[in-house]
């Protein structure tokens, strides 16, 4: 809706006098918002690293329009079909909050090295356009992840192992180009190492290349995670007519 204002200074003048004239225009852009967060529930998000991630989505969720933007939470591990849609957007509030301020920090010994980002991929975009979606609505997904892609079948090759004929990487690259063609705006966030086991690096290069637009590759300290994250309620503020 757009509400028009006008005014006029001086209300009252000569004849053939001028006056100035205000013309007023306030109006809702009336944009929604169906955003899912997918966070790497593996090994090499425990500490700090889920830490962060765990209070972004927090965060997130608590700044969210909640007239206008729906929020969904996924999770994936290092197992083959291991994502979790923990909470679909038609969720109440009061859910999602909990949901997000309870993802785990730790993880069980003994279990591999990197998440399978591609399950986590395809379960955010079924939950973006399953029953809960909404037609008209943005569709936003954004990955948090800190792990390195295929590092065991990497491990294999060089110790000059058989490793699988198509890996993590090519699967991740064919489920971002099934969400750019539907639309969705992709976020990625590159967490990195954190201030007590210092581990490594996360492929960059390749969640720079995953995100749509380009602009919208992130990278994070753990503690930085939030402010990333909280940055696409803010967007609300900057949302204009013209």
């Amino acid at each position: 809706a757009v509400s028009v204002d006008k005014t006029a200074s001086p209300l009252v003048l000569p004849l053939g006098a001028t006056t100035d004239v205000t013309l007023r225009l306030d109006g809702d852009c009336g944009l929604q918002r169906d955003i899912v967060v997918v966070v790497d529930g593996s090994c090499q998000m425990t500490g700090d690293r889920m830490v962060g991630a765990r209070a972004g989505a927090l965060r997130l969720a608590q700044s969210l329009d909640r007239t206008r933007d729906r929020m969904a939470l996924v999770t994936f591990t290092d197992l083959s079909g291991g994502a979790r849609l923990r909470v679909g957007l038609d969720a109440h509030r009061e859910s999602l909050l909990q949901a997000s301020g309870s993802l785990p920090t730790e993880c069980l010994p003994g279990r591999g090295r990197e998440g399978r980002v591609s399950d986590g991929l395809r379960a955010g975009r079924e939950a973006l356009y399953g029953a809960a979606g909404r037609p008209g609505a943005e569709k936003i997904l954004v990955l948090v992840t800190a792990s390195i892609f295929d590092a065991a079948a990497i491990e294999r090759r060089l110790a000059g192992r058989d490793t699988p004929t198509i890996l993590d990487r090519e699967h991740v690259l064919y489920e971002a180009r099934r969400l750019w063609e539907a639309g969705v705006r992709v976020v990625t966030v590159a967490v990195g190492p954190d201030s007590i086991s210092r581990r490594h690096e996360p492929d960059r290069g390749l969640l720079a290349a995953v995100a749509h637009p380009p602009s919208q590759a992130h990278y994070a300290a753990p503690r930085a995670v939030p402010a990333v994250l909280v940055a696409l309620a803010a967007e609300r503020e900057r949302e204009h007519l013209f």
